[in-house]
């Protein structure tokens, strides 16, 4: 909870204290100002080019006013947001896991929490604006890029994913929405040669694809973009997440670094594996190797919201329960409780790392 809160008003003081200083200098501006024109000399019988009628009075209030009514327009803005992101905000553990193992960054949750991920779509379909999309193929598929294909002027699509729970659960939500004989949701592992033999798409979606590929199909990374390759008629996009830095100047940075650390530690002593990232030189190197012409490059900053941040631990402490080691379990468990607070006493919203979009 905001410390520097009204508890009675629930108006966060960084609101009041600026509004009320400001219309302050308004009402000084309006009834002050024009004294000044008594601190001037002219000659009798002439008016005072200092005179200020009501109308020009009101001007100069108003105008000390429009700092102020900027300043609260953007925070009430930013207080719309953050209530719409609330709504979502606490989950059971084990239901954000499932979301987070599944699409890391681009679900549901992703999208409302982390404004990248929109523009990013937006962006891509910006550049395939004067081409139709035709064939879609979603390398690896999860519902937020699901979702926005589904709104897309597509002649077919496939998917694919490497997770048959989420095969079963996005085969059951999108029912309604898939053509029957044309679009397909198909759960599998690009390790297998077999795989879409033969099919080729006009358009290839690798949304988040490599940073997931080695928790399904480790080592394959530099090969990816050989396989995709096979399968592209035209136009490929692929999303990626930065790796994060090594070490922050902010605190917010120091503390997400630190989260991700413990995120991933958890997971590996829960016996899983680990998502990995890689840079934007990695990623253009490797799709050259592939055959691929690079045509353009974006980069989305990201934008950390606390409800994003909370989810990264929340992934932490669903694989405490699978440690082996109970004593080590409990010392994670109080490590947690003390990243949570730490969350709950920083200020969030701020922008560290960030996506790219190669195409």
């Amino acid at each position: 909870m905001d410390a520097a809160r009204d508890k009675r008003s629930g108006i966060p003081l960084h609101w009041i204290v600026p509004t009320v200083v400001t219309l302050s200098c308004a009402i000084i501006g309006y009834f002050m100002f024009p004294l000044f024109s008594h601190h001037h000399h002219h000659h009798p019988g002439h008016p005072s080019p200092f005179k200020f009628n009501k109308k020009v009075k009101f001007v100069v209030a108003f105008a000390c006013m429009l700092p102020a009514l900027a300043y609260v327009y953007v925070k009430y803005a930013q207080a719309q947001e953050t209530r719409s992101r609330d709504k979502i905000k606490w989950m059971p553990p084990s239901q954000a896991l499932e979301i987070v193992q599944s699409d890391w960054k681009k679900t549901a949750l992703a999208q409302a929490t982390s404004k990248p991920c929109c523009l990013i779509f937006d962006y891509v379909a910006k550049q395939q604006a004067k081409n139709p999309w035709g064939a879609v193929l979603d390398a690896g598929t999860g519902n937020h890029s699901l979702s926005w294909i589904l709104g897309l002027n597509t002649q077919k699509w496939t998917a694919i994913t490497g997770s048959k729970q989420r095969e079963e659960s996005m085969k059951s939500e999108y029912s309604g929405r898939i053509r029957s004989g044309v679009d397909e949701i198909i759960f599998g592992n690009w390790l297998d040669e077999d795989m879409l033999q033969g099919q080729k798409f006009d358009v290839v979606l690798a949304d988040y694809l490599v940073g997931s590929i080695d928790g399904f199909a480790p080592y394959f990374q530099d090969k990816i973009f050989e396989r995709l390759k096979k399968h592209t008629k035209k136009q490929i996009y692929v999303i990626n997440m930065e790796p994060l830095p090594s070490d922050s100047l902010s605190p917010q940075g120091k503390l997400i670094i630190e989260i991700a650390r413990l995120r991933d530690a958890c997971i590996l002593l829960a016996g899983h594996r680990c998502y990995r990232e890689y840079p934007l030189e990695w990623t253009i190197d490797h799709m050259k190797q592939a055959g691929f012409k690079i045509v353009d490059v974006a980069h989305f900053p990201t934008t950390q919201t606390r409800s994003f941040v909370e989810v990264q631990v929340d992934v932490a402490a669903s694989k405490i329960p699978l440690f082996r080691d109970r004593e080590l379990a409990s010392s994670f468990s109080s490590h947690i409780a003390a990243i949570r607070r730490r969350i709950s006493a920083m200020d969030w919203n701020i922008r560290f790392g960030g996506d790219y979009v190669i195409s």
